[in-house]
């Protein structure tokens, strides 16, 4: 069970760094831990500095683009708790690239 759960972290690392745009990794990893919890409003087990170094990108640069999409109201966020408030709108200008499937 412990390989597996490794397993799909890398994964879900993975997906989240195929994507292009530092707002498609925010929003990637936004939605999957959404999907985890069940639900658009849930707590991230990081800081923001740590995020940035998961996400593999500038704390700044982090900063802003959440205070962007806080503005936009596409989230809401307060320290670790976010939530997701328009799902509709997360890739309106910026569409996931999809991993190709294990065949």
């Amino acid at each position: 069970m412990l390989l597996s759960h490794e397993n799909m972290r890398k994964f879900y690392r993975l997906a989240i760094l195929s994507q292009r745009s530092l707002r498609s990794r925010i929003m990637m990893y936004l939605t999957m831990q959404a999907g985890q919890r069940g639900t658009n409003s849930f707590h991230i087990p990081f800081s923001k500095e740590e995020l940035a170094s998961f996400l593999c990108v500038n704390r700044s640069a982090l900063s802003r683009e959440l205070g962007r999409l806080q503005r936009e109201g596409v989230i809401q966020f307060r320290g670790n708790q976010f939530t997701i408030l328009n799902e509709d709108d997360l890739w309106t200008n910026d569409p996931p690239v999809s991993l190709p499937e294990e065949g």
